[in-house]
């Protein structure tokens, strides 16, 4: 499932930007996740923060 379908099953998606970490980080990536409400932003951090 991509990320785009998780998040925009929270509301309209403004970007979904996703990046890799610092090579001074662990290895991996995180997302940059934004919306056009920040109400649905809310909804979704709650959902899935972790």
């Amino acid at each position: 499932e991509s990320l785009w379908s998780v998040y925009s099953a929270f509301g309209a998606l403004y970007l979904l930007k996703v990046c890799p970490n610092a090579t001074v980080a662990e290895p991996g990536f995180y997302a940059l996740v934004k919306f056009y409400s920040s109400a649905q932003a809310s909804k979704a951090q709650r959902a899935t923060d972790k």
